[in-house]
């Protein structure tokens, strides 16, 4: 008897049922628990269209995990960015992913 893996990745709307490889990585040292996905070269198109019309970064993604049909959740997060065409790898932070984008325009004179 063994058990079959299984993965869900959603990106956006789009959601991918394998995958080659996922990575996450959860420290106290850095801001943020990060995860990589490596989907494998067959996603490259969906009908017809690049998959990179269909995902952008800034997308939620939620990563399930999991053996013989049940899922559970592992990683819900950001896509950060999209590394390469195929196989396709995407770098996702984790919720902290909107502080960490912040854009600050304004500047404060200094009171003397």
């Amino acid at each position: 008897m063994y058990y079959e893996p299984n993965s869900r990745i959603t990106v956006g709307n789009i959601v991918f049922d394998t995958v080659s490889r996922v990575v996450i990585t959860e420290s106290v040292k850095e801001m943020g628990d990060k995860a990589v996905v490596t989907l494998p070269r067959n996603f490259k198109k969906l009908a017809g269209k690049s998959v990179l019309e269909y995902i952008a970064v800034g997308d939620a993604v939620t990563i399930e995990l999991g053996t013989d049909g049940n899922y559970h959740d592992e990683f819900t997060g950001f896509l950060g960015e999209i590394e390469s065409d195929a196989p396709m790898i995407l770098h996702i932070d984790d919720n902290f992913y909107p502080l960490k984008r912040n854009s600050f325009k304004k500047s404060w004179e200094k009171d003397r």
